[in-house]
């Protein structure tokens, strides 16, 4: 660029134009001339120039202006730079402007401007034009391209700067010195931080880098010959050095031969670096690997190191012992291999893998294995990461322990605490357990299933509770102190009597309490009350079974007279005369008060025994009415049947039936003791599935007995038929226990609704008979019969004389027996005369003597053939409802009259 003109030149030369131009204003030619000249001046130099008056608008530009800002003369002149260029940049050059005009002298400015080829960096000199006056009526640029230059210099900076930042946070020395006097001929970095000397004092050779170097090192450095003999050679070594304050540091030197111009070795290159930390890290590794590894090899437990993969890559002698293998059989195998069963083998292979994954985990895992020597062993294996430098997972620790014998230890254990467990749970008597804390305090832990039964509560509630808190009411006791002697002392205490009573427990108990271990007892408790509840039952029960027996004989016997009554009566009706109308009658009366004691001696044998129902078809109305009748009599209450014309027939017992019947009548004109109504309601009914009640599908007669008392509470109300459960003084439970029993064996149903306060309503369902009652009237002439030879056995004689006079008077020929030897003697008699027995009429029961059920039996081997009738006073004897099981065709019940005798037979023999 030398050849450029300066800015003053070309501002002389610019008034050296003007001067000229003002010579020649007269002459056209020469003005034209000079305008020429100036523009081939101005068009060729390669610096853009420009012109603009004092508003800024373009005079002239020359050619290479019009190049770079790609605009011609015509286009630019007369326009400012917010017409010609972008917005930021015209607003640039304006400011430019104006600094010029402001200070009226030549001003420089490097600009930055983007053109069609890129950024370019101008160095632009702007200058004012003054005129003869020396007032300013122009400004004019002249610009200098300098971006080449501009980037070398910022590359060079940049260097610069790179290298100074190095050298700045060089934390070694860089050097290059003379091989044979180890004088450096530069020395730069952290020379003062490593040796302790200046940068100048090595550079003056005071001290030389040989005369630092740790005695006991110098030999090595030497020792080297190729750094004496080979160009080119690089090296790397470690030694010390002392220190100017004396302390000993380590050195790391990196170098390499540099050879003359012949290729002889001349000067050594390279950097140095203090390792002193390096190596006291690696003293301090050294001796953490030692003390590991001395730990690890002689650890207890099982120490194994594995991969990503599982392989194992180190495990310690105790790893060996467990497994009972080398560790040449261990490393290099991966962890699982040691699994015998494949399921668990591939399920710790998941697990090792998720793992690794870092997924969540159980903290310990647990799996068998077997010994090199086949035992099999429990193992308990936790992990630990090993990790990079960088936080990622390289691998995992494994801590392996053998817990074979706590598994079997864990197991009698658990064996035997459910050993113990059990035999807790099925002890008849109630188990609370107890600790003692540090505080003095008895906290509950415990109880076993008897106790909740006992309590009529599940005392799991009262766990962790002291015994103030789960039981109040002993608080004001001695027992919560006693409790505490048994912990601390070891001394058993018992109580056979301690009253309790709160919201939830009522009772009186026995209490036993002994200690079990340290600060920990037991108490052992009965309920009291129970027992005596039980033992005042059970004397109840032998009670009732006395008078059960008693009631039973006295039937028995009552029945065998009322067979000679009703047997006699209807004899004697048979043969009045018809027109003996009062006779008739008075014996018809008779006749029913025969039968009502009947009934009574029916109640008493289904006291005695209950028993199976005797059934026949019988009309529910008349029994109604009779029993409701029968049990008000003398009552303050009265009763009200609503009893329909179409009641169908019931399949019953007639005797049991009006016993429950008499039952619920007694229970509600119990709970009128001021007199009422009772009502007695009585329908048939269809009962299908959809209708709710626990029957069979079919046809009933249902009976509803309501009454105006005082009513049954709810919580009674479902154990109203439990024996002997009775809200009455007087009571004993019994009667409507006994009527469930009944209805319960002729397949009905009974049940009551109540509101207290508000009466009670029984209702009764009881299956209806297809069958139409037989209804007893007067006989009108005898019964007849072909001559049947029968065989009558009773162990009363006037049963045997009124039966046979019965059957004798229906045409039969008879003979009697008062035992059962006896009666079997006769038949095979018979059987070898011309007049063997068509039937015999045995009775169930002879005391002292074969009754009719070994009778039969014996007959029938005798004679498969045999016909025989039972007949009982014990009415609810199983064999008088299932007969036939028994080897008889018939049944008759005592009391019996000639109308009951004679029936029998005619269906034994038509």
């Amino acid at each position: 660029m030398n050849d450029k003109p300066t800015y003053q030149e070309l501002e002389q030369r610019i008034r050296d134009l003007e001067q000229n131009l003002a010579q020649k204003q007269g002459s056209r030619e020469d003005s034209r001339r000079s305008e020429q000249y100036l523009k081939a001046i101005l068009d060729n130099t390669n610096l853009p120039i420009y012109l603009k008056d004092v508003d800024y608008r373009y005079i002239l530009i020359n050619r290479e202006f019009a190049r770079l800002a790609q605009v011609t003369s015509e286009q630019i002149r007369g326009r400012d730079d917010f017409a010609v260029f972008p917005e930021p940049v015209a607003r640039l050059f304006r400011d430019q402007d104006e600094e010029v005009k402001r200070r009226n002298s030549l001003v420089e400015f490097k600009e930055s401007i983007f053109l069609a080829d890129g950024e370019h960096i101008f160095l632009t000199a702007k200058f004012p034009v003054h005129d003869t006056a020396g007032r300013i009526y122009a400004i004019g640029g002249v610009c200098t391209d300098i971006t080449t230059q501009q980037r070398a210099e910022d590359t060079l900076r940049e260097s610069e700067e790179r290298y100074r930042s190095f050298i700045e946070n060089f934390h070694g020395i860089a050097y290059r010195g003379d091989i044979a006097t180890f004088t450096p001929v530069y020395f730069l970095g952290a020379v003062a931080e490593i040796t302790g000397y200046k940068t100048e004092e090595f550079l003056a050779g005071r001290p030389r880098w040989d005369q630092i170097v740790h005695p006991a090192d110098l030999p090595l450095l030497l020792a080297d010959k190729n750094i004496q003999h080979t160009p080119d050679y690089i090296f790397q070594r470690e030694y010390r050095i002392i220190h100017k304050g004396g302390e000993v540091r380590w050195i790391f030197e990196r170098g390499k031969v540099l050879g003359d111009a012949q290729g002889r070795p001349e000067w050594l290159e390279g950097s140095l670096f203090d390792i002193s930390d390096r190596k006291i890290m690696e003293k301090a590794l050294r001796e953490s690997e030692k003390k590991y590894r001395t730990l690890v090899q002689t650890a207890t437990l099982g120490i194994v190191i594995s991969d990503l993969e599982g392989r194992i890559i180190l495990d310690n002698p105790a790893h060996h012992r467990i497994l009972g293998h080398t560790e040449g059989e261990i490393v290099g195998r991966y962890v699982w291999d040691f699994i015998e069963d494949p399921a668990k083998r591939t399920d710790l292979q998941q697990y090792y893998h998720s793992i690794i994954a870092e997924q969540p985990r159980p903290e310990a895992y647990y799996c068998a294995s077997r010994t090199a020597s086949g035992r099999q062993i429990q193992l308990q294996v936790d992990w630990n990461y090993i990790r990079d430098s960088e936080g990622r997972v390289e691998g995992l620790c494994s801590i392996v322990s053998d817990i074979t014998a706590r598994v079997r230890a864990e197991q009698a254990l658990k064996d035997s605490e459910e050993k113990l467990k059990s035999i807790i749970d099925s002890c008849p008597e109630g188990i609370h357990l107890y600790t003692l804390d540090s505080e003095g305090r008895l906290i509950f832990t415990g109880a076993n299933s008897s106790a909740n039964a006992i309590l009529g509560l599940d005392c799991a509630q009262f766990t962790g509770m002291t015994i103030e808190e789960a039981f109040p009411e002993l608080s004001e006791t001695e027992i919560p102190e006693r409790y505490r002697e048994v912990c601390l002392t070891g001394t058993p205490w018992q109580t056979d009597h301690v009253s309790y009573e709160d919201r939830q427990i009522r009772g009186t108990f026995a209490l036993n309490a002994f200690r079990t271990g340290p600060d920990r007892m037991a108490v052992f408790f009965q309920d009291v009350t129970v027992r005596e509840r039980m033992e005042q039952e059970l004397l109840k029960i032998q009670k009732l079974e006395s008078i059960g027996i008693l009631a039973g004989g006295i039937a028995h016997d009552f029945n065998n007279l009322l067979t000679a009554i009703l047997g006699n009566i209807s004899m004697a009706k048979l043969f009045a005369q018809a027109d003996q109308t009062k006779a008739l009658d008075r014996l018809t009366d008779a006749e029913n008060a025969s039968l009502r004691a009947r009934d009574l001696t029916q109640q008493l044998l289904t006291f005695a025994k209950g028993g199976a129902p005797v059934k026949s078809t019988a009309d529910l109305g008349k029994i109604i009415r009779d029993s409701a009748s029968f049990m008000l009599s003398g009552s303050n209450s009265r009763c009200e049947t609503l009893l329909p014309d179409d009641l169908w027939p019931v399949e019953i017992d007639p005797g049991q039936i009006s016993q429950v019947i008499q039952n619920v009548v007694k229970n509600s004109d119990q709970a009128m003791p001021e007199g009422g109504t009772i009502i007695i309601l009585a329908a048939n009914a269809l009962v299908d599935k959809g209708s709710g009640l626990p029957l069979q599908p079919g046809t009933y007669v249902s009976l509803s007995i309501a009454d105006q008392g005082v009513g049954i509470p709810k919580k009674h109300l479902t154990r109203i038929f439990d024996p002997y459960f009775s809200t009455k003084q007087e009571g004993n439970g019994l009667g409507l226990a006994a009527s469930h029993s009944i209805i319960k064996n002729h397949n009905g149903l009974i049940f009551a609704e109540s509101e207290h306060g508000s009466g009670a309503t029984f209702h009764i369902y009881l299956p209806a008979s297809k069958d139409k009652p037989v209804s007893k009237g007067l006989p009108r002439k005898r019964p007849q019969s072909s001559g049947e030879h029968i065989l009558i056995m009773d162990d009363d004689d006037d049963v045997l004389q009124v039966a046979a006079n019965m059957l004798n008077l229906m045409g039969y020929r008879t003979a009697i027996a008062h035992d059962g030897a006896q009666a079997i003697a006769m038949y095979k008699q018979a059987m070898k005369s011309e007049h063997p027995f068509h039937c015999l009429l045995l009775d169930l029961t002879i005391p002292g003597g074969m009754g009719g059920r070994e009778t039969v039996k014996q007959l029938l081997a005798l004679d498969p053939k045999v016909k025989a009738i039972v007949s009982s006073g014990y009415a609810n004897d199983p064999i008088m409802a299932n007969y036939a099981a028994f080897g008889f065709r018939g049944v008759v019940s005592k009391p019996y009259d000639m109308e009951d005798l004679g029936k029998v037979f005619r269906n034994l023999f038509n």
